[in-house]
């Protein structure tokens, strides 16, 4: 009973769910749509960050800074902290000398992950302080479209009926997305039953999220992921009118 209730539920987002082994994947490149022509590039391993900042000095000629090790305070900290160094080296052009590569610390950088696609990264250069709250930078949509095989695991509470607690169910998901990222999906559990959906697919930087309905409920699917072998991504999933409730994460192999 709970694995087919889990899989009727195909659905939303807990924010800041674990895509890393540590966290929310900071991994992208944020900026602010208002101000172009600077960003910083989070690369994330485990719980440590590598920010590499671009902006501008006072003579509005090109800059660079580096955080090599941002690092949380404390386990399960969303706040990651570093030094922040200006590096010099040897001209890109000609033969690579080592010993002409320099590195000062100019100051600390701070990035806190607000929401799955907000964060405020605050830096200091030399005395002076920036604080600036940052999206993930989106160029180009994800195809999503495919077959998937896999699983969903999670757990249900408020539904009474003996369907509450955590659950495994092996499925399969098919999801077409079209041009104007409109997208159907459908998602089969062991057993038989089948959930279809109608929806939108949205995208910021490398998340994406499905927003639609059924007549298994509402979806609200985020962290939507893909690459050439498979799928993941986060999920809630709810019916109207009722406190009955589902949160877990899906993962599949492109078939």
């Amino acid at each position: 009973m709970k694995r087919l209730f889990a899989a009727a539920l195909l659905a939303a987002i807990p924010f800041l769910a674990s895509a890393t082994t540590y966290s929310t994947d900071v991994t992208d490149l944020w900026s602010i749509s208002s101000e172009s022509g600077w960003g910083v590039n989070f690369i994330q391993q485990d719980d440590t960050l590598f920010a590499t900042l671009f902006v501008y000095g006072t003579d509005g000629k090109p800059a660079w800074y580096v955080a090599p090790q941002m690092a949380p305070p404390a386990s399960g900290s969303l706040t990651f902290t570093g030094d922040l160094y200006a590096t010099t080296g040897p001209w890109f052009g000609g033969a690579f000398d080592p010993a002409s590569v320099g590195v000062r610390k100019v100051g600390t950088a701070t990035f806190t992950l607000d929401s799955v696609t907000e964060g405020t990264f605050t830096y200091g250069v030399d005395g002076v302080n920036v604080t600036k709250h940052v999206v993930r930078q989106l160029w180009r949509y994800d195809l999503i479209s495919g077959t998937y095989v896999g699983a969903l695991s999670g757990t249900a509470s408020g539904c009474g009926q003996g369907l509450d607690g955590y659950s495994e169910t092996p499925i399969t998901v098919v999801i077409a997305q079209d041009a104007a990222n409109n997208v159907a999906l459908s998602e089969s559990a062991a057993g038989g039953s089948t959930c279809n959906y109608t929806g939108t697919y949205s995208q910021a930087g490398r998340m994406g999220r499905i927003l639609g309905s059924g007549g298994c409920g509402d979806i609200d699917a985020g962290e939507v992921q893909t690459t050439i072998a498979g799928i993941t991504l986060r999920l809630v999933a709810s019916r109207s009118g009722s406190s009955c409730r589902f949160v877990g994460s899906i993962a599949g192999t492109r078939r």
